[in-house]
């Protein structure tokens, strides 16, 4: 065995930005985390390359004083913490010490800062953590900037893991949106690229309704003139526990969604508080398959809740979480509702009965309806009853009917997911057998789809070894064996996966209702509901058959 040696301490810097600096919007993230620990008023974020090329940021805070500028960007050196105790108890935003550490390995640095009980600046830059330069400047404004170019240009294997273009921005719009909804205190003014700036002025006059001004700005941005979006509020308080929410009755079908979770000011990811959300809003407002914007304020004891120490910090587990669970869903059942009008409805004249019947034996499924209205009164869509056969689920309410084609879904899936898919795969713990002599040629065309194949060590069969990741979605991947199975049987009519996933007869495969939910719940920003739901109301339902008499 090869000699156990220290790492030195460059290179445990590279190492440990792995965690901290994962993609520019978690770098970003942590720098603006330190100026609203620094007490500013005011952020200005300029990004280039979406933070490759430039990531800058400059603020009015309290600032550092030049002889701490070197321990700023040393590793475990903060000011928020003494004792391990005080974990579990700091109220402000960057305490662990490593973010600038880290930031500073991976990318080429300059800050400028100046303390405000300071007569003069400092300077100091640093280069794949080597530091170049440490001098004292003149300059009459108090605060800090940091400069930071060429993120990775010293791990470039780092680059090949990032996701796509517009994947990163949006992951730094949701890091910076969630920074102007938690400090309606502070303004922001952000710009990426050459782009005109946004600007957030910072909330005055407003008393205990600050925030609720602050989502109306952000939301007001986030949706265009032409996409409005109203808000409604609701509050709630149990055994210490706050809840907050601003939700859009409102909902739309595919397109981004904006929704943001917050836990004593942090934003924060949780599968499960989404479903609730999910579940209570599709019973009360939205369309089953539509899903809409919120904005959720949790605020927590700290003692009530675990932080995870984490460089994302963005899991949080609660010591209580049936009481946040349920005081969750009832904040939304006590939503104020109030009955939408109906809105004038196209008079064109419906189908004849065996015109339906044709149409829903066609894959196209180009059913006549008439959207619901956008706002349901709760008490009628309080029993749902639901029925589905091979290829249809059918979710009745007192009000209306929504019917989802299986085949039609479980296509605009695949063809969706496989468009946006990022190269990242699941290996299977347990390979699945196919049925088929692939050659090499076959195997290899699917490897830029995901789909790993390999002979077992009798070459009697192949094996599917691993899999695009979105597709772990499904559970049942007994469907994805047969979809392969069936490309490779008709491979000559086609020229690759994708062209057969074009091509596939939307009924050729039927998934099981619990597959074609889990699709629905994980993918709402992904999916176009247009493209495999129908909704008929009473009022379409009753002209249909008024019309065929």
């Amino acid at each position: 065995m090869a000699n156990i040696e220290l790492l030195d301490e460059h290179l445990i810097n590279q190492i440990k930005a792995g965690e901290v600096v994962e993609s520019p919007h978690s770098m970003i993230k942590e720098i603006i985390e330190n100026s609203i620990d620094a007490n500013s008023t005011s952020i200005k974020v300029h990004i280039k390359n979406n933070g490759l090329d430039l990531v800058e940021i400059k603020d009015n805070g309290d600032g550092i004083s030049f002889d701490q500028l070197p321990l700023a960007f040393s590793r475990h050196a903060t000011s928020k913490i003494k004792s391990f105790g005080d974990i579990y108890n700091v109220y402000s935003y960057g305490f662990r010490g490593e973010a600038l550490a880290s930031i500073s390995s991976v990318s080429k640095v300059l800050c400028i800062s100046k303390s405000i009980d300071s007569t003069i600046a400092g300077k100091i830059e640093i280069h794949g953590g080597e530091t170049l330069l440490q001098e004292p400047i003149k300059q009459s404004m108090d605060g800090t900037v940091i400069s930071i170019t060429d993120l990775f240009y010293n791990t470039p294997a780092r680059l090949k893991f990032l996701k796509s273009s517009r994947s990163l921005r949006n992951n730094i719009n949701q890091v910076i949106y969630g920074f102007v909804l938690t400090q309606p205190n502070i303004s922001f003014h952000i710009q990426f690229d050459d782009e005109p700036p946004i600007i957030f002025e910072k909330v005055t006059n407003q008393k205990n309704d600050s925030i609720s001004k602050r989502a109306k700005q952000v939301i007001t941005h986030l949706r265009s003139q032409n996409i409005k979006r109203k808000l409604i509020q609701n509050k709630f308080h149990h055994e210490s526990h706050n809840f907050n929410i601003y939700i859009s009755p409102e909902s739309n079908r595919g397109g981004l969604r904006h929704q943001y979770i917050f836990v004593n000011n942090r934003l924060v990811e949780d599968k499960k508080i989404k479903a609730i959300i999910q579940r209570k809003m599709t019973k009360q407002f939205w369309p089953i398959g539509n899903s809409g914007d919120y904005f959720l304020f949790l605020n927590i004891p700290s003692e009530l809740i675990d932080p995870n120490v984490h460089p994302s910090k963005i899991i949080v587990k609660f010591i209580f979480p049936e009481i946040v669970e349920s005081g969750i869903a009832h904040i939304i059942d006590k939503l104020p509702v109030t009955k939408a009008p109906t809105p004038k409805r196209d008079l064109e004249a419906p189908p004849q009965r065996n015109d339906i019947l044709e149409e829903h034996s066609k894959s196209s499924f180009k059913a006549k309806s008439t959207p619901g209205p956008t706002s349901l009164n709760f008490e009628t869509q309080r029993n749902i009853e639901k029925t589905s056969n091979r290829f249809f689920i059918a979710n009745f309410s007192e009000r209306e009917i929504n019917i989802i084609h299986k085949g039609l879904l479980f296509k605009n899936f695949l063809i969706n997911s496989m468009r946006r898919y990022d190269g990242e795969t699941l290996p299977l713990i347990v390979a699945l057998k196919l049925n088929i002599s692939v050659d090499q040629s076959f195997a290899k065309s699917l490897q830029r789809f995901g789909f790993e194949i390999e002979p077992d060590q009798n070459q009697d069969f192949f094996l599917l070894k691993e899999i695009p990741m979105y597709l772990c979605q499904l559970e049942d991947l007994s469907i994805i064996v047969d979809l392969l199975e069936d490309f490779y049987n008709h491979k000559k009519t086609h020229e690759n996966y994708q062209n057969y996933l074009l091509h596939m007869p939307v009924n050729k495969f039927a998934p099981k209702d619990k597959v074609v939910e889990n699709i629905i719940e994980d993918n709402t920003d992904n999916l176009d509901h247009n493209f495999f739901t129908r909704t008929l109301n009473q009022e379409s339902v009753d002209k249909l058959f008024n019309d065929s008499i």
